[in-house]
């Protein structure tokens, strides 16, 4: 009877620690597979510096190490200008994020007040046009659903303007208090342009995982 109690308990744990529970993200359709021990993430994210439009492929962790990524962006059809504004995004420094918190001073003498600006406005503007929408056309959320808003030409505009989008869209998720729809699709552009790949599911949860992985990539 002992030896029975003990078979289950380790079927259960077995169950518990491989078994993986679907996360469904709102990137564009995006599907991680997630238990105790492992994560298999069917990437199929949204990019605007894609032929497609996407940016597909899977990818592997083991016990928190990455083992597989076929992670695929096909920019073959970008000009050229996009071509290497997209390659340029990784060499963004944030000497701004210390280990001791962030350096609100230099993160302010570093954004581009002209860009903040017109990055605020049309995400602003985005925001008011897409809540209008819904408005006169509720079935919309259930048609097209809330990613639509990363297909819109203003979304597509700030992501355009690369690398000297990154900085002023941080401080407006520094600087707010919120976490609504606004600061979502703030996050959103950064974590596109930034080519991370981590879980969040507020601008809140995207700042702390993004300020964590800034500091792991700089030891």
């Amino acid at each position: 009877m002992k030896k029975k109690k003990i078979i289950v308990i380790i079927f259960f744990v077995l169950i518990i620690l491989l078994v993986p529970i679907p996360m469904h993200l709102q990137d564009g359709g995006t599907v991680k597979y997630k238990s105790l021990t492992y994560k298999i993430s069917k990437v199929h994210r949204l990019n605007t510096n894609s032929k497609t439009g996407y940016e597909d492929g899977l990818i592997i962790e083991i016990l928190g190490i990455k083992v597989y990524d076929n992670v695929f962006v096909d920019i073959s059809d970008t000009n050229e200008k996009n071509k290497v504004e997209y390659n340029k995004v990784n060499e963004v420094t944030w000497e701004e994020i210390t280990t001791d918190g962030v350096n609100e001073e230099l993160l302010l003498k570093n954004v581009d007040e002209e860009v903040l600006t017109q990055i605020a406005t049309e995400l602003q503007t985005l925001v008011k046009e897409e809540q209008e929408e819904e408005k006169e056309n509720p079935e919309i959320v259930i048609t097209e659903g809330f990613v639509r808003v990363f297909k819109s030409e203003r979304y597509k505009k700030v992501l355009n303007m690369g690398e000297s989008a990154m900085k002023p869209l941080y401080l407006i998720l520094y600087k707010s208090p919120n976490a609504g729809l606004y600061e979502y699709i703030c996050a959103n552009a950064l974590y596109e342009l930034s080519g991370y790949d981590f879980e969040w599911a507020n601008s809140k949860e995207f700042m702390e995982n993004f300020n964590k992985k800034i500091i792991e990539n700089r030891q």
